[in-house]
């Protein structure tokens, strides 16, 4: 199935890709942000203890800035990975649809537009009791 005569498959899984690299790419940047915020902690400390108060204050606006910048990140991380995983049940679901259309016995696909929910069978066996029958009507039927 395409569309605008494209792959749209081929699309839809570069696309899941795409979104798999960037929330992976997102949450990276996130433990970087960690990191330079502890590196702007530990100057906080140093510049405090060396009575410089304005390059402590410097340093700690530097700080909670790379902890929102980290917090940032993995929310945006976390967003893409919900649209990905959405992108990745749909695309399943497209290849299930079409496989399961196209690989299903022709015993099994008479038997489930017979089948009633509501009715109860005695024991499995039944179920492949009916298919065989019906297999071998048809191999009646068509030799």
């Amino acid at each position: 199935m395409s569309f605008f005569g494209g792959g749209s498959d081929r699309k839809m899984e570069d696309c899941v890709f795409q979104l798999k690299f960037c929330s992976k790419q997102m949450e990276r940047l996130s433990k970087k942000a960690e990191k330079d915020q502890k590196v702007h902690e530990n100057k906080i400390k140093k510049a405090l203890a060396q009575g410089n108060v304005e390059g402590a204050r410097i340093y700690a606006e530097n700080a909670i800035r790379k902890k929102n910048e980290s917090l940032s990140y993995l929310r945006m991380a976390s967003k893409v990975d919900a649209v990905q995983s959405r992108w990745q049940k749909k695309q399943d679901s497209r290849y299930s649809t079409s496989w399961g259309k196209q690989e299903q016995p022709l015993p099994l696909l008479s038997l489930q537009a017979n089948a009633r929910p509501t009715q109860k069978t005695n024991c499995p066996g039944d179920l492949l009791l009916s298919a065989t029958d019906q297999l071998k009507t048809r191999v009646i039927l068509f030799n």
